[in-house]
């Protein structure tokens, strides 16, 4: 058996007394606190042990035997067997040793030190991982922690420390990409946060978790990380518009915790926390992520100013999609968590909301609340915490890390009949920094005039912009002009008003995902003159 699951079936989880026990039973009852199955972070990493195992013999296969002592490679693959239990730690420890000592002085050899020293490195690192797991870490502790270095350790602190404000600002996180009118048109075009709201926060919760609590480089970790490419990659996604969504995670709770936290964070805390994201957004292949916390925050402020606006569609978004998880909380608890929820909005995401600020006595409230609350928990006995392991209402026996995420494009997003597939969103397709970028407008098929005028109603809606066919049935009601602007060119050539309403660089990179096909080059029942005539009655919001 590993010395990791040896150390984890050992430890003794502290007990509660009688009064912290039944108020654990009320908070987690009404949903606010969650339990750690112990058993199930024993079970995790004993599966990241065998995958490091397998790695680590592949790693060492990976160096030819003609190049390393041939005694040397055989004893190493001797102790990594093709289906292992454990991780020899020790043994590969102690062979380390003797080739140094006794084995040829060439660079075979130091290539075998050096794969073997590296995985033995992974495996420190893992064994440390599921002991804060299992202990989450004092305060204390964690002002001794490097942010850049340990961010991961630093965030699973954060989240046990803080876990009650936590619980009630993931909706304000999730749902903030639509302050932006595009994403917020592109939520509600898909259907996946007003018709899937609870599988699609819980799916996006835990692949985001995976790749914190057990780290990028994990087994469970690589799969979550390639899940995300996966989904985002059949979708053309503007690269700001991911450094955005990053910007969420990294200042939303530093805002929040501000106004509402039981304690102020730390230095350390705060800066481990933006880290994390950084890591994260480099992960996913967000392109211009700064380093620097001031530098970055000053770039999602200024992106805040110019960009995020009141529109409809966001409006629908996040009052659905709050509707939708409340409705699966405790029924005593849902009006208390819908008022906290408005209430923790940050200033920008209100103002997009069109929601009122709120009074001084409800921000009293929340504050005397969760610093009761926090106060309280930190008083009791540290225990086992991994959100990646805990009962959710879409998996309330577990998950497993390969079923999160969706397998296929969004059901309301256009298609187009096999073997042609739109073009314009291929599989593994990377944030995209400008329209330009988008591929494959080549693959699309040409469409004739006809068969585009005849697209002209709001169940069956195309439209043309620049030479490209656009079905927009499922953007009419979320359009952020209104879709009376899009009814009058169904059917029709749109350039020129499309031109006029000067939308956004993101605005014009989202568009792509709708996009079925080409058009010939002029349309026969509209001049230019009278286009222009049509662009001078556009007027909307920029998106």
């Amino acid at each position: 058996m590993s010395d990791i699951i040896a150390s984890l079936r050992s430890y003794r989880i502290p007990r509660f007394d009688p009064m912290q026990w039944a108020a654990h039973k009320l908070l987690t009852g009404l949903e606010l606190l969650d339990e750690t199955p112990p058993e199930r972070i024993i079970v995790a990493a004993q599966e990241e042990v065998v995958d490091l195992a397998l790695r680590a013999r592949d790693a060492v296969r990976s160096v030819a035997p003609g190049q390393a002592a041939e005694r040397w490679h055989r004893a190493a693959l001797d102790l990594l067997p093709a289906t292992p239990t454990s991780f020899p730690d020790t043994q590969l420890a102690e062979l380390v040793g003797q080739i140094r000592t006794q084995g040829p002085a060439d660079p075979s050899s130091g290539l075998l030190i050096a794969e073997v020293e590296r995985f033995l490195g992974k495996y420190r690192s893992l064994q440390a991982r599921a002991s804060y797991l299992m202990r989450p870490n004092t305060l204390e502790e964690v002002q001794k922690l490097d942010p850049k270095k340990d961010c991961n350790q630093i965030v699973h602190f954060i989240s046990y420390d803080f876990r009650a404000e936590l619980k009630v600002l993931s909706a304000n996180y999730e749902l903030r990409p639509a302050a932006l009118p595009y994403t917020a048109m592109l939520f509600e075009s898909t259907g996946e946060f007003t018709q899937r709201t609870l599988k699609r926060f819980e799916d996006t919760f835990l692949l985001f978790a995976n790749m914190v609590e057990w780290g990028l480089d994990s087994r469970r970790g690589r799969i979550c990380r390639d899940v995300i490419n996966r989904i985002h990659g059949r979708m053309a996604i503007p690269n700001d518009g991911y450094k955005f969504v990053l910007g969420n995670f990294m200042f939303l709770p530093v805002i929040w915790n501000e106004r509402f936290g039981w304690r102020k964070f730390t230095d350390v805390e705060r800066l481990g926390w933006f880290h994390q994201f950084v890591e994260v957004g480099r992960a996913l292949e967000v392109k211009d992520i700064p380093e620097d916390f001031d530098e970055m925050r000053g770039w999602w402020d200024d992106f805040n100013r110019r960009f995020c606006k009141y529109s409809p569609a966001c409006r629908r978004v996040f009052d659905g999609a709050v509707a939708n998880l409340l409705a699966v909380v405790p029924r005593p608890v849902r009006a208390s968590l819908r008022e906290m929820i408005v209430a923790g909005l940050d200033d920008t995401f209100r103002a997009c909301l069109r929601y009122d600020p709120p009074s001084p006595a409800q921000v009293e409230k929340m504050q005397r609340l969760f610093r009761r609350l926090g106060t309280t928990l930190d008083r009791w006995p540290r225990r086992p915490w991994a959100r990646t392991v805990m009962n959710y209402k879409t998996y309330p026996n577990g998950h497993r890390v390969e079923d999160l995420g969706v397998r296929h494009r969004a059901a309301r997003l256009p298609t187009l009949p096999a073997p042609v597939r739109p073009a314009a969103t291929p599989e593994g397709l990377p944030p995209i920094m400008n329209g330009a970028e988008v591929p494959g407008k080549e693959r699309l098929p040409m469409l004739d005039w006809e068969e585009i005028a005849a697209h002209n109603r709001e169940d069956d809606a195309w439209l043309v912009f620049e030479g490209h066919v656009y079905d927009v049935t499922s953007l009419l009601v979320e359009h952020p002009g209104g879709k009376a602007i899009l009814l009058k060119h169904l059917g029709k050539d749109a350039t020129a008003a499309f031109r006029r309403a000067k939308h956004s660089p993101g605005t014009q990179i989202i568009t792509a995902n709708y996009r079925i096909g080409r058009a010939p080059a002029a349309s026969p029942s509209r001049t230019s003159v009278e286009m222009a005539g049509v662009a001078a009655e556009v007027d909307h919001p920029r998106a």
